[in-house]
């Protein structure tokens, strides 16, 4: 009973081991640059979400800022546009770090983003 585990244990890590071994590091790197561009973009995205909403409030606070007399709806408009568009950076980094995942041969937990709020994954 002991070798029949023993075994397993060996055959299970020397899976493990040739999956690592079989990775693509140079795609793996590639992979990983992609990942840093779109964290880069999502960071972008959020400062604009930051200035937009800002902007709002403003709106909402001192009547001499809306620009458009239209009772901030033009300001709001913009906040939920950039917001969308963040929404849609986050998805890219999600789907950039399934990638890394699968092109370094190892699992990295990541977070799901489902009807605008997170999860972990």
């Amino acid at each position: 009973m002991k070798n029949n585990a023993l075994s397993i244990t060996l055959v299970g890590g020397l899976l493990f081991c040739s999956s690592i071994f079989a990775a693509d590091w140079d795609s793996c790197a590639d992979e990983l640059d992609d990942l840093r561009q779109a964290v880069s973009d999502a960071e972008d995205a959020a400062r604009d979400v930051q200035s937009k909403a800002d902007n709002y409030e403003q709106c909402k606070l001192l009547p001499i800022m809306d620009l458009w007399n239209d009772g901030c709806r033009t300001m709001a408009s913009g906040y939920r546009y950039k917001l969308s568009n963040l929404q849609g950076e986050l998805e890219a980094v999600n789907k950039r770090i399934r990638s890394v995942s699968s092109s370094c041969s190892m699992p990295v937990s990541n977070i799901e983003l489902t009807d605008g709020t997170a999860k972990q994954r």
